[in-house]
């Protein structure tokens, strides 16, 4: 038997964890389609964006988090 754990929201463990690594995030829901937006700013205050638009929540969410990440890895790269 096989265990399935399901969050209250999809997507909410991924949204938690850009907050932890210092994103705000934005999620609207408006003529059928998800957009989302995810604002980073660096210590010296060089704002970093990301955006995404899917037709489910779950998939905005997963495109914002790739998204994110990448951002993350380039300034980590860079220092």
């Amino acid at each position: 038997m096989t265990a399935t754990s399901i969050t209250p929201r999809d997507g909410a463990l991924l949204v938690n964890w850009l907050r932890l690594l210092g994103w705000r995030i934005e999620i609207e829901y408006a003529a059928h389609e998800w957009t989302g937006r995810a604002t980073h700013v660096d210590p010296i205050g060089k704002e970093f964006v990301v955006g995404a638009f899917a037709q489910s929540e779950r998939d905005l969410v997963s495109q914002l988090f790739c998204r994110a990440l990448s951002v993350q890895s380039t300034l980590k790269a860079a220092a």
